[in-house]
């Protein structure tokens, strides 16, 4: 599998579900609650780059500490959520594709080399970047 090859393992990119939990707000207000988990994973890896702690042991240590817990609260929302939409609406879609990913939106939160996607308010383009 390409996303094998030489050791490397699939990282899961919360950006795109962050556009999809975006697009189903307008018919479904709960959709913030997501947003707002998100933004707070978001927040961790802005102030790792802020602090200039980007791939160290106290980047890993502040993605255990803050992201992990966040990343396993949003999880049981989006299941108990997930029965309160029809699966082929915005938000059950959305959820539903989240739900598959969990594993994957986790990685970050346990390999201090893996730089996860930072979008979102206030975080600017150059915070993405690779240093």
């Amino acid at each position: 599998r390409v996303t094998q090859i030489g050791g490397r393992k699939r990282a899961g990119c919360m950006a795109h579900a962050r556009r999809k939990f975006h697009e189903a707000l307008a018919t479904a207000p709960e959709a913030q609650t997501a947003l707002d988990s998100i933004l707070a994973v978001y927040r961790v890896e802005h102030d790792a780059l802020a602090d200039g702690v980007v791939r160290t042991d106290e980047h890993l240590a502040m993605r255990q500490a803050r992201s992990r817990p966040i990343l396993k609260e949003m999880k049981s929302w989006m299941e108990e959520q997930q029965p309160l939409f029809p699966p082929k609406g915005p938000m059950g879609k959305v959820i539903a594709y989240a739900l598959t990913r969990v594993s994957l939106f986790r990685r970050p939160v346990a390999a201090k080399i893996l730089r996860a996607a930072v979008a979102g308010p206030g975080v600017s383009a150059s915070a993405r970047k690779d240093g």
